[in-house]
Parts: C-alpha cells; structure tokens; sequence
C-alpha cells in the first residue's frame, strides 16, 4: 500500500508533464493555414487542422473496429454461457 502515493504523484507529474508539451505545441502552431479541397478553401490555425485531422482518425478507427468489439463481446458471452453448461454437465454426472 505505500507505492499507491507514488503512482499517483507519477500520474499526476505525467499528466501536468504531457499537458505542458500540449499548450506548448498549440502556441507554437498558432499560425492560420488555409485549406484546399476541389472548389473549397478556409483558413484556420494549423493546431486546429492538427487537432480535427486526430479527432476524424479515432473516428475512423473507431468505426473500423467497432465490428471487431462486437464480435468479441459476442465470443465472450457465448464463452460463459458454454461454461456454464458444462459445471451443468459435470454436476449431473457427478450424481
């Protein structure tokens, strides 16, 4: 029990450590870009851009393996209920 102190005194300097280098970046990257696509343009700091080009990736990502979550929730449960009938089936047989 005395290490929980010093895991969260980590996590605390971990994340203050990240934020810093995050508010760093955003005003180092402050300066306006403009975007092209086809017939569109607009204009807007290039943190921004950053920040939606990772936010529309996880999306993505999300929806790529949201399958993938499914079926392994599928797995799991088909699992416990399979274990379930067998302590069924060993407990009949053991009568």
């Amino acid at each position: 029990m005395e290490n929980k102190p010093n895991q969260s005194l980590y996590k605390i300097l971990t994340a203050v450590t990240i934020l810093l280098l995050i508010v760093t970046f955003s005003l180092q990257n402050n300066t306006s870009t403009e975007i092209k696509l086809w017939f569109w343009s607009a204009n807007a700091p290039l943190i921004i851009i950053i920040i939606m080009c990772f936010i529309a990736g996880l999306f993505f990502a999300l929806l790529a393996f949201a399958p993938v979550f499914k079926h392994s929730k599928h797995k799991t449960k088909l699992i416990e209920e399979l274990k379930a009938r067998v302590d069924l089936l060993e407990k009949e047989t053991i009568k």
